[in-house]
């Protein structure tokens, strides 16, 4: 976002997108409306930009984590340093005979970045599934009769593939 921006009104945006992400999750949107506001007039690009996707932007704030597990999950290198190796490790195929290839090479690539992996800073704070069940902005659990917390829908699960060698 901040790139469709003139230089000198980057950091001036950026210094207003990092002070609306420290607070509570409806004051900061309405700090970033209020941005997206005065950047409308001149770069509605960028005011498009900022208000795309405001709710999902705030659904870490609103699960209460630990400082450090938060700074984790709310940066993009957990999804791009995978996709940078399956990137490096795909690099040299030239001709993709079908989708079945595709997808093994890239089960190999992943397979190569798990080799990188460490553990998420802050992890031992994980969201408690009893208690995001008792907030309103829990999508994922919630209470029974018993006390016990459940699945509203079916919990994630890991696709497995047959053979991940490339080739």
């Amino acid at each position: 976002m901040l790139e469709r921006l003139p230089k000198e009104q980057r950091a001036q945006t950026k210094a207003v997108m990092n002070a609306a992400f420290k607070l509570e999750a409806k004051a900061g949107m309405d700090k970033l409306r209020q941005q997206a506001k005065w950047l409308q007039a001149d770069h509605a690009d960028a005011a498009a930009s900022l208000l795309e996707g405001i709710e999902e932007m705030y659904t870490v704030n609103r699960l209460g984590l630990p400082p450090t597990l938060m700074r984790c999950l709310t940066t993009t290198n957990i999804i791009e340093n995978p996709n940078g190796i399956v990137r490096n490790t795909t690099h040299r195929v030239k001709r993709w005979r079908d989708q079945d290839m595709a997808l093994r090479w890239t089960a190999a690539g992943f397979l190569e970045a798990e080799k990188t992996f460490r553990k998420v800073l802050g992890f031992q704070g994980a969201v408690d599934p009893a208690r995001c069940a008792r907030s309103r902005s829990c999508r994922c659990f919630t209470d029974t009769e018993e006390g016990r917390v459940r699945w509203l829908t079916p919990p994630p699960r890991v696709p497995t593939i047959g053979g991940t060698s490339p080739g």
